[in-house]
């Protein structure tokens, strides 16, 4: 039997981590306070803890916010297991799409307890296996020192691009390096202009092992204003006229 509590954010857990800035919640917050009736559904287990599975907006918005304030919600006794409430809560990411991030983080944990289980979240997402594996579950040829770093970044995706296409074998490192960068990082649009560079047959010079020289010609390649401005300067040096 369902019932309703008024509880703050700071009583209920959550099963991912990452909270909007402060503007962000804001927005958030106010579109949440003008729905009609409780703000969060939780389930309620023998241990006597709330677990949020619904209203992931609210509870956002509310942690960032007001975390002491208590709302109404919606309480489900239920002795639920932790994978279950994981499912449940993912289904509910793509019902009241949110932030893509925490989806990624929800689909991680549930990844982590049912031992890569992707069939799983494949049914739950209605997509293929093909597309979990590429966008959450890192390259087993990724080092594993990078690993963590990949994951704590959200760039599963991005590197499993460049370690799943054989165009980018011979830079690997060079491309990983600058997809957990901080300054200049590597994206999916700059790869696609690198994948271009080479598929019209030109390289990039890697006799220098330095990785923080190949980084800097790496990123003037992929730099599309420079590109475009070294393009119009061939055009104007070369005085190209339309013919008549």
């Amino acid at each position: 039997m369902h019932m309703i509590k008024w509880l703050a954010t700071n009583e209920i857990k959550a099963v991912h981590r990452y909270l909007p800035i402060k503007a962000t919640a804001i927005k958030k917050y106010n579109v949440a306070v003008k729905t009609s009736g409780p703000l969060m559904y939780v389930y309620q287990n023998t241990s006597n803890e709330f677990l949020l599975f619904r209203g992931i907006n609210a509870y956002n918005s509310l942690s960032v916010l007001f975390p002491n304030k208590k709302v109404p919600c919606i309480i489900i006794r239920d002795d639920i297991q932790e994978i279950d409430w994981y499912d449940a809560c993912l289904l509910n990411c793509v019902k009241e799409n949110v932030y893509y991030k925490i989806k990624e983080e929800i689909i991680q944990t549930i990844l982590t307890s049912s031992n890569n289980d992707t069939k799983k979240i494949a049914d739950l997402l209605n997509c293929s296996e093909g597309e979990i594996r590429q966008h959450y579950i890192i390259n087993k040829k990724v080092p594993i020192k990078a690993k963590k770093i990949v994951d704590k970044q959200g760039r599963t995706r991005l590197v499993n691009a460049i370690y799943n296409d054989p165009t980018f074998i011979s830079y690997q490192p060079l491309l990983l390096h600058s997809a957990t960068n901080d300054i200049n990082r590597l994206t999916n649009e700059k790869l696609k202009y690198f994948k271009w560079y080479l598929n019209a047959g030109y390289s990039l010079n890697q006799k220098d092992t330095n990785l923080s020289k190949q980084l800097y010609e790496l990123n003037k390649i992929v730099d599309l204003k420079e590109a475009f401005n070294t393009y119009w300067l061939q055009l104007e040096l070369t005085k190209i006229k339309y013919p008549l």
